[in-house]
């Protein structure tokens, strides 16, 4: 930082500050408490910065990021914000928009919901067969 001083007698203020150089926004101290459908993530910036948050679930594309927390990003040095309606036993990514976006992961607590992967239909008469796999173990009830 220097000062620059004006002559009296100017419409200038007084003094002014000026930094020789912007220093960019470091993120540290990334933490993540995770539980079945609720996370907790913490960390800090050496500035006192509005970063923000976004995250969706591993293996999803970029354009799938939702923002975590609202419109207005806080500038501070310690942040925190909670992601709500997760997935149990579901694997999330997590970019803090500052510094090198690298992203970070975490899994939530829990067994993960069994979401269908394939459905095969057999037809007969008067019937059919269904036979339904999954990501994990599961019982599937078909109702009609």
């Amino acid at each position: 930082m220097f000062r620059i001083r004006f002559p009296p007698g100017t419409d200038l203020p007084e003094a002014r500050l000026f930094s020789a150089a912007a220093e960019s926004v470091v993120v540290s101290n990334f933490r993540v408490e995770a539980g079945e459908e609720t996370a907790v993530v913490r960390w800090r910036t050496n500035l006192p910065d509005g970063t923000r948050l976004y995250y969706c679930q591993v293996g999803w594309r970029r354009e799938h990021l939702r923002p975590a927390g609202g419109e207005e990003a806080v500038r501070t040095l310690d942040h925190a914000l909670t992601l709500a309606n997760l997935l149990p036993g579901t694997a999330y990514q997590v970019f803090v928009e500052a510094g090198a976006n690298a992203p970070f992961t975490f899994r939530t607590r829990g067994e993960p919901l069994p979401v269908p992967t394939g459905l095969e239909v057999t037809p007969g008469i008067e019937t059919a067969l269904f036979r339904i796999t999954t990501n994990v173990p599961a019982k599937v009830r078909i109702e009609a």
